[in-house]
């Protein structure tokens, strides 16, 4: 990975935790968000260390968000949200695939 990269995943770590951190903080967002939030941070970060498992973490995070889906289907969200997390789940795993392929061709 070359080390432009590096940054941007950085930034986005940095801002996904202070996200979580702020909004648990300071808002009643209840525990299920924090985690997911801290699951993403763990990722990014494996992502910035090893290069070579950006397919298992983007299929991760697809199978996390088919679960999130799950769950939101119990509460009180909505259909749009519902369905926007489907199919980025969805198109998460399928490019986690497409790069594992492609790593694996190499």
């Amino acid at each position: 990975m070359k080390d432009k990269w590096k940054y941007l995943y950085g930034g986005i770590m940095f801002f996904v935790l202070t996200a979580v951190t702020v909004g648990y903080s300071f808002y009643d967002i209840g525990l299920l968000i924090p985690v997911v939030g801290l699951i993403v941070c763990f990722g990014i970060s494996l992502i910035m260390l090893r290069p070579l498992m950006y397919g298992y973490v983007m299929i991760g995070f697809g199978v996390m968000l088919l679960a999130l889906v799950a769950v939101l289907i119990l509460g009180e969200s909505s259909l749009l949200i519902r369905g926007l997390t489907a199919i980025i789940g969805i198109g998460a795993i399928i490019r986690g695939l497409q790069a594992q392929r492609a790593i694996a061709a190499k």
